[in-house]
C-alpha cells in the first residue's frame, strides 16, 4: 500500500532519521521484514526514475532485473 510522504510510520515521528535521510546525496531505501519498501528519498526518486508513490509499498524485486535478484536477495539475507 503505498503512503503519501509524512503518513508513513518512518516519516510520522517514530523514525527518527527520516529528515536527515531525505538531506542525503544518496538514494535510501528503507524495507520491512518482507521486504516491502517502507522509505524511499528523493535521491531513490531520481536514481530509479519512479516517485514514491509507485515504490513504497511494492515489494524490492521490482527495483532489480530478474537475473540479478537472487544475488540481490542472498546480500539481503532473503530468499527470491
Amino acid at each position: 500500500m503505498a503512503m503519501e510522504p509524512g503518513s508513513s510510520d518512518l516519516t510520522d515521528g517514530t523514525f527518527p532519521f527520516a529528515a536527515v535521510l531525505e538531506q542525503l546525496p544518496a538514494a535510501v531505501i528503507v524495507l520491512d521484514e518482507d521486504g516491502q519498501i517502507r522509505y524511499w528519498n528523493e535521491e531513490a526518486k531520481r536514481l530509479f526514475g519512479r516517485p514514491w508513490e509507485e515504490a513504497v509499498g511494492r515489494h524490492w524485486t521490482f527495483l532489480v532485473p530478474e537475473e540479478v535478484q537472487k544475488r540481490v536477495g542472498a546480500w539481503l539475507g532473503e530468499a527470491v
